[in-house]
């Protein structure tokens, strides 16, 4: 699935969306959530939230997007990547609390999948940076 997302990103999201290909992986991360619960942290509603965020208009829904991400905490909470996705979320929406304690939260816990471990430490860069941005709106004088 992640050379699927890479895939999508080298040839273009739009391309990929008008040719059938994000049906396709929809339909493969929906499989995934039925199919293999529980497996790798419940990646299969990381990879559905990660769709409903970068899929361009009419696709594109990050209400949507939060709504999976939040089922993806709520099954798996002991994950960096399900909080810090929950968070990038969070911050797209203004939601700066949210986006904070998701953050914070992602900071706290370890990479523990395997596909966590291959981007461990960018999460973890970027989840500080998210922090930062959600601090800077939620404490103002």
């Amino acid at each position: 699935m992640d050379a699927f997302l890479f895939d999508g990103a080298a040839k273009g999201i739009v391309k990929q969306a008008v040719t059938g290909a994000g049906v396709t992986f929809l339909g493969t991360a929906d499989q995934i959530t039925r199919e293999l619960p529980g497996w790798d942290g419940d990646v299969g509603w990381a990879y559905l939230g990660a769709f409903y965020t970068a899929a361009p208009f009419p696709l594109k829904s990050l209400t949507k997007a939060a709504d999976l991400f939040k089922t993806l905490v709520d099954k798996a909470p002991a994950s960096r990547r399900n909080h810090y996705y929950s968070g990038v979320v969070a911050l797209r929406r203004d939601r700066w609390a949210e986006a904070r304690e998701h953050f914070s939260e992602a900071l706290r816990q370890k990479c523990g999948s395997l596909t966590e471990l291959d981007f461990c430490a960018y999460m973890e860069e970027q989840a500080r940076l998210g922090l930062v941005e959600a601090e800077s709106h939620t404490q103002r004088p």
